[in-house]
């Protein structure tokens, strides 16, 4: 095993995040609340994390420019279609009904909101699963894989993603195993996305004050409290997150796709100096 940029960065960025579930555990109320207070930053600073790379690295903003279509217009039209559902949810211009829970149940064609919600929910495990499948290749750059060995790597990142996050907090119904869960799986997941985006970045502090400092929009839509973080749900905000969330999907597709000779010429060659 090759280390990405050395015990410590690695330490701190990549593997720290079952270290930080286990953590949480001992920590008393107080410590927590503090704690979910720094994951609204995390959660959302990471979701700016690869939007701001994309903007800020010369060579890949210089691809962007030269395909707005692909990298302008279409996040542009992602995000707006996910705005225009919140505003209609809002203005009371579907089917949706505020209640507990509601956001969660799909009804029909005319509710959209539960709907959005629930793309948004598929695709953000599949995104974290594929993350760490991409995290589990940088640590596996110096050897040759085949193709099953890859099919295997990448369905077991999906498999135990996919479990930890989704059925094992829901099946055990215990709120340690809730915080570990938080801790390896999404504190884990913000850490390697903004450390991995801090690396190629020329100005890698400046980055990381950057994203976090965004990441207080989070606010916006979360309140900090020491059993987690509770969502408002007024349904314009909501999905203006969702659609912040896709937008982040698909720059983060687009940034590591080192299968693509142009990310390979830009943000490939700064991942290599970085590594």
């Amino acid at each position: 095993m090759k280390w990405i940029r050395g015990p410590w960065w690695d330490g701190f960025w990549m593997v720290s995040g079952l270290p930080i579930g286990l953590v949480l555990l001992a920590l008393p109320p107080a410590a927590l609340l503090v704690f979910f207070t720094l994951a609204v930053l995390l959660e959302t600073g990471h979701s700016f994390s690869p939007i701001v790379l994309a903007l800020s690295h010369r060579g890949f903003r210089r691809l962007m420019l030269a395909r707005p279509r692909k990298y302008i217009a279409l996040p542009g039209i992602v995000f707006s279609a996910a705005l225009a559902v919140g505003a209609a949810t809002s203005l009371g211009w579907t089917s949706y009904v505020p209640g507990p829970h509601r956001m969660f149940r799909i009804t029909d064609l005319t509710n959209p909101f539960p709907i959005l919600f629930w793309i948004y929910w598929v695709w953000n495990i599949y995104h974290f699963g594929m993350q760490n499948f991409g995290v589990l290749s940088l640590y596996k750059r110096a050897r040759r894989r085949g193709a099953v060995e890859r099919y295997l790597d990448m369905a077991l990142c999906l498999g135990v993603t996919a479990f930890g996050m989704g059925v094992l907090p829901a099946i055990s119904g215990s709120f340690k195993v809730a915080l570990v869960c938080v801790g390896l799986f999404s504190v884990g997941h913000w850490l390697a996305a903004i450390g991995l985006c801090s690396a190629v970045s020329r100005h890698s502090w400046l980055f990381i004050a950057a994203v976090l400092s965004l990441g207080a929009v989070g606010f916006t839509w979360m309140i900090p409290t020491s059993g987690g973080n509770l969502i408002k749900v007024i349904p314009v905000v909501i999905c203006a997150r969702m659609g912040l969330g896709f937008v982040h999907f698909l720059y983060d597709r687009w940034l590591w796709r080192m299968r693509d000779p142009e990310v390979r010429a830009t943000i490939g060659r700064a991942l290599i100096r970085a590594t």
